[in-house]
C-alpha cells in the first residue's frame, strides 16, 4: 500500500476557518512522519481514555480525554474531504490571525492531527536572520514555526486530547463544556431549597461561576438533599452555610458577598472532600466519579 501523506491545513481567525498550505515533496512527507510520531505521544496504545465531563482534568500521563464521538465543524470536515478545494493560505493576510494547524491524514476514516499555534512561532523576515556558508543573511520570506506536540487528535469519529484548554483553541468545544445559561440561574433562583435576597451577582456571573452552577443544576443535590443535611455537612468540614425560613420552609442563603458566595458553590458542587486515610479537608476542581462494584 501506497504511503500516507498529511495535507496540512491553517486555521485561521475566530471560526478556525481551514486554509490549504501547498507543500513541497520532501517537507510533506517530513511533517507526515513528524505528527505521527507526536500523534503516539499524545495517545500512547497503553493509555486510559477518560471521557470528557468538564470536571475533571488528568494529571496522570497514561490518562488521556476523549469525546466520543465528536462532530467536526461543517468547513473543516469539507476540508478533509476534500483538501485540494479548500482556499489557499495566504501569508500577507492569514499569518496575524493564525490559530492552529491541522493535519489531514486520509483514508477510509480521515486522521486529523492539531496543533495550536501562536504569534512567537511566526518566523519574521525582517526580524530574522540565516546563517548560510560562512555569513549572515536575511530571510528572502516570512514563514512559521509547527510545534513540538500535538494538541487534539481526530479519528474514527471521536476526539483525543489531554488539555481542554488547548484543544479549545484549534476547535470549537463550548458545548461540551457545560456552563448555566441565563434561564439556568433564574431556576435555580426559584429552587423551593434557595433563598437569594439581591441576585444580581448571581445574573452577572463569569464563567467559573456558570460552570459550578450547572454541575450543582445537572447534580440535583438541592433536590435530593434536605438544608438541615447540607448545612451539618458544611459544619463538618468547617464551612459555613446559613439557612432561613421562609414560608414554614428552611432554604439556603446565597450570600450577596462574592467571596462567601465561591465558597458556598465549591461546597454544593462538591468540590470539598475529606481524604479516606488521613480525614485531611481537601478542595479541588478536578473530579471524576469512580463507579464501585
Amino acid at each position: 500500500m501506497a504511503p500516507r501523506f498529511a495535507n496540512l491545513l491553517a486555521l485561521v481567525g475566530p471560526e478556525r476557518e481551514p486554509r490549504r498550505m501547498p507543500l513541497e515533496a520532501s517537507l510533506q512527507s517530513d511533517l507526515t512522519q513528524l505528527f505521527r510520531e507526536q500523534a503516539t505521544f499524545l495517545r500512547p496504545a497503553d493509555c486510559d481514555i477518560v471521557d470528557f465531563t468538564g470536571s475533571y482534568r488528568p494529571d496522570d500521563p497514561d490518562e488521556v480525554l476523549a469525546i466520543r464521538p465528536f462532530v467536526l465543524p461543517g468547513p473543516l470536515a469539507e476540508a478533509a474531504s476534500a483538501p485540494q478545494g479548500c482556499p489557499r493560505f495566504n501569508v500577507t493576510s492569514d499569518i496575524a490571525d493564525l490559530r492552529g494547524f491541522a493535519a489531514v491524514i486520509r483514508g477510509n476514516s480521515p486522521q486529523i492531527l492539531f496543533q495550536v499555534f501562536d504569534r512567537r512561532r511566526v518566523i519574521d523576515r525582517a526580524r530574522s536572520i540565516l546563517f548560510s556558508g560562512s555569513t549572515f543573511s536575511r530571510l528572502a520570506e516570512s514563514g512559521v514555526m509547527v510545534d513540538t506536540g500535538l494538541a487534539v487528535e481526530y479519528v474514527d469519529g471521536n476526539l483525543f486530547f489531554r488539555s481542554f484548554a488547548a484543544a479549545s483553541r484549534v476547535l470549537d468545544l463550548d458545548a461540551y463544556y457545560r456552563q448555566a445559561t441565563s434561564a439556568d440561574i433564574e431556576e435555580f433562583l426559584k429552587l423551593p431549597t434557595i433563598h437569594v435576597e439581591d441576585a444580581t451577582h448571581l445574573r452577572k456571573s463569569g464563567p467559573w461561576a456558570r460552570h459550578r452552577l450547572a454541575q450543582i443544576i445537572d447534580s440535583g443535590v438541592l433536590d435530593r438533599i434536605d438544608p438541615s443535611t447540607i448545612v451539618e455537612r458544611a459544619t463538618s468540614l468547617g464551612i459555613s452555610v446559613s439557612t432561613t425560613m421562609v414560608k414554614g420552609r428552611q432554604r439556603i442563603v446565597v450570600p450577596t458577598d462574592k467571596r462567601a458566595t465561591k465558597t458556598l458553590l465549591q461546597f454544593l458542587a462538591e468540590d470539598h472532600f475529606r481524604g479516606a486515610l488521613t480525614g485531611t479537608h481537601f478542595m479541588s476542581s478536578s473530579k471524576r466519579v469512580v463507579n464501585s462494584r
